[in-house]
C-alpha cells in the first residue's frame, strides 16, 4: 500500500472496498486511520453470502469436525430453516467449505475468518436488490452498519456492449415468441462429455429451437452428425451477448450453470431456467430459482440425462407450471427494474456508496 501511495505522488486513501474474501483489508483500512472506513463487495447472491456469516452455527448443528463432517451425511437433506430467510435451503446446498470437505484447508479457513470479520466492515456493498430475498436482507440490515444492495448491477452499470459476431441476434429474430432454448454454462463452466452428449439428445428429442453457445473445442464431443440434423432449428455458436440474449422475446427458457450473473441477467430478462450448478453458491442459486422463488426447475441428481432434459425443457415451455414460472420472473425483473430507476433502492444505495467515499 506504501508503496502504491507513493507512485501516485502520495495521494491520500480515503477509503478501501474489497472483495468480501479478502477480510484483512479491514485491517488495512483500520491502519490507515479510524476515518479511513472499509466497505466489503460481495458480488454473489444474499443467500450464498449467509451462510458463512453463520458458518459457526451451521457446524455446530451438523456436529461438523476439523477434517470433514461428522455428521453432514446422515443429514444433507436437512434444510436451513434456523437460518434467516433459508428455508427451503438444505445441507446439501452449501459450498464446500462450509459444513463438509476439508474444513481446515485454506479456502475452508479463509471463508471461516470472512465471515467473523465482515460484520465489522463499515459497509456491505452486495449484487442483489430489495424484494428478492427480503428476510436475509432484513438480518443483513441488522447485522450490518450499512447493507447497500446494488443489484442488479448489469442494470444499475451495464457493462459496455459488444457486437453481435455470431449472428445469434438475427438468428433470434427468426424464432417464434417465447419457443427458442438458450444454454450457457459461462466462460469457465463446460459440463462433462457424456453431459454435453445427454443435452444435445434431449434437445434434439425436445424438438424445440436453441442457441447454444459452446467453445468450438467442443464441438467434437456433441453426438454424431447432431449439428446437421438440428440444423434447421438450432445455432451452436462459439460465443454470445448474453444478456442481449437473455432480453430477446424469442428465448423461453435458460439453461444454466446458475453462476450469480448469469441468474441475474435471466432474472432482468424475466427468463426461467434449467438448473445445472457445479460447485460454490451454483447449489445454493439452483435451489432458490427451483424452490425459492419457483421460476426453474432443477435436474434431480445435478447431472443432466436425455429424457431429464427433454422433460425440463418441456414442463417450461409447454405446461401452466411454466407459464407461472415465467410470471413470476417477469414479477421479479419488474421489481429488478424498480429499483435501479432513479429513487429506487439500488439507485439510492449506490448514492450512500459514493457519499461513504467522499466524506472519508
Amino acid at each position: 500500500m506504501e508503496d502504491a501511495v507513493r507512485r501516485t505522488g502520495g495521494a491520500t486513501i480515503s477509503c478501501v472496498i474489497s472483495d468480501c474474501f479478502l477480510w484483512f483489508a479491514g485491517d488495512l483500512a483500520a491502519e490507515l486511520g479510524a476515518a479511513v472506513p472499509w466497505v466489503g463487495l460481495w458480488t454473489g447472491g444474499s443467500r450464498s453470502l449467509s451462510v458463512h456469516l453463520y458458518t459457526d452455527l451451521l457446524r455446530e448443528t451438523v456436529s461438523a469436525g476439523e477434517k470433514g463432517a461428522s455428521d453432514v451425511e446422515s443429514k444433507v437433506d436437512d434444510e436451513l430453516g434456523f437460518l434467516p430467510g433459508m428455508a427451503g435451503t438444505r445441507l446439501r446446498d452449501l459450498p464446500e467449505g462450509v459444513v463438509s470437505g476439508n474444513l481446515n484447508s485454506v479456502f475452508a479457513r479463509l471463508l471461516h475468518r470472512m465471515g467473523l470479520e465482515l460484520p465489522r466492515a463499515s459497509a456491505l456493498a452486495i449484487n442483489t436488490f430489495e424484494g428478492l430475498d427480503p428476510a436475509v436482507l432484513i438480518d443483513f440490515h441488522a447485522k450490518f452498519k450499512r447493507c447497500l444492495p446494488l443489484g442488479p448491477l448489469n442494470l444499475l452499470c451495464p457493462p459496455p456492449s459488444r457486437p453481435d459476431s455470431t449472428g445469434c441476434l438475427e438468428w433470434l429474430d427468426r424464432q417464434a415468441h417465447g419457443e427458442a432454448v438458450y444454454i450457457g454454462f459461462g466462460t469457465l463452466m463446460t459440463p462433462p462429455s457424456a453431459e454435453l452428449a445427454e443435452l444435445a439428445e434431449g434437445l434434439e428429442a425436445s424438438g424445440a429451437p436453441f442457441l447454444w453457445s459452446l467453445k468450438k473445442k467442443f464441438w467434437p464431443l456433441l453426438p454424431a452428425g447432431f449439428l446437421a440434423r438440428t440444423a434447421d432449428r438450432g445455432l451452436v455458436a462459439t460465443w454470445t451477448p448474453q444478456p442481449r440474449v437473455l432480453e430477446h422475446p424469442a428465448v423461453g427458457v435458460f439453461v444454466t450453470h446458475c453462476g450469480w450473473n448469469s441468474v441475474l441477467e435471466s432474472l432482468v430478462g424475466g427468463v426461467p431456467m434449467v438448473c445445472r450448478p457445479f460447485l460454490g453458491d451454483q447449489h445454493i442459486n439452483s435451489r432458490s430459482i427451483s424452490h425459492t422463488w419457483k421460476i426453474g426447475v432443477a435436474f434431480p441428481e445435478k447431472t443432466m440425462t436425455k429424457d431429464e432434459v427433454a422433460k425440463a425443457l418441456h414442463v417450461v415451455l409447454r405446461t401452466a407450471e411454466g407459464k407461472k414460472m415465467k410470471e413470476r420472473a417477469c414479477a421479479l425483473r419488474a421489481v429488478a427494474l424498480q429499483q435501479v430507476q432513479p429513487g429506487g433502492s439500488s439507485s439510492e444505495n449506490l448514492r450512500a456508496l459514493v457519499a461513504i467515499i467522499s466524506a472519508s
